[in-house]
């Protein structure tokens, strides 16, 4: 995908995950049970649905081959999605899009009260990459940019792609705002930086690459739920 992304004009189906475990107290919900994790992609699997990266996702969208794709993403890089998330994903044949923090590898989830999550290391990003993961940016500390002065946004950004370029060996194209806050002029620091789409949460703008809503994704979320959420989002 190159760095002007096109966009088919319909919303788009982007599913934001953020840890596969079973870590209690939740207060967050930011935590979805493997098991139910696996109920999530055999539902999705039994109704005609593959879980892709954006980078995939956005591609076959471009192309007319997106009608039956689910973009599936990851926020924080959890230490869970290599060694819980990903075996599950290459399972059932889906790839996935994690977002990381450049600045917080191998760290924890510091942003939040709790639960203390652990964060992949740099082996960590470039083995999910090897296996067949997308790496996408989340900023270099998980900064509110709404809040932070526009050269405080551009080292989040820019400085950020730049490290992650370097531990995985390729062009990282995607971006997810922290705390999904994102507006115009965030988005044009994105688009500005190089990143061909970035992720918001809703509402977003479906028809901008670089505010692209998404629907968060939890343990409650069945698949009566997860068709309603598919449903809003155009399928």
């Amino acid at each position: 995908m190159s760095t002007t992304t096109r966009l088919s004009g319909r919303r788009l189906p982007i599913l934001m995950y953020h840890s596969i475990s079973d870590t209690q107290p939740d207060p967050n919900q930011i935590c979805v049970s493997p098991k139910r994790f696996a109920e999530q992609l055999a539902w999705l699997n039994h109704h005609g649905y593959r879980g892709v990266s954006m980078v995939e996702f956005l591609d076959a969208d471009a192309h007319g081959r997106g009608e039956r794709l689910v973009g599936m993403t990851f926020d924080d890089g959890y230490d869970d999605f290599r060694t819980n998330a990903v075996p599950l994903l290459n399972d059932a044949g889906f790839t996935a899009t994690v977002f990381v923090i450049s600045d917080r590898l191998g760290g924890e989830n510091e942003w939040d009260d709790e639960p203390r999550l652990r964060l992949m290391d740099a082996a960590g990003v470039r083995e999910v990459a090897q296996r067949g993961m997308e790496i996408g940016c989340h900023s270099s500390s998980h900064a509110r940019l709404l809040s932070v002065d526009d050269e405080h946004r551009v080292h989040e950004m820019v400085d950020s792609r730049a490290a992650l370029k370097e531990i995985v060996g390729v062009d990282v194209q995607g971006f997810a705002y922290p705390y999904g806050d994102a507006d115009e002029s965030v988005a044009a620091i994105a688009k500005d930086a190089g990143y061909g789409y970035a992720c918001a949460t809703k509402p977003g703008n479906p028809a901008s690459p670089w505010l692209l809503p998404r629907r968060f994704v939890g343990e409650r979320d069945g698949g009566m739920r997860l068709r309603l959420k598919l449903a809003l989002a155009g399928r």
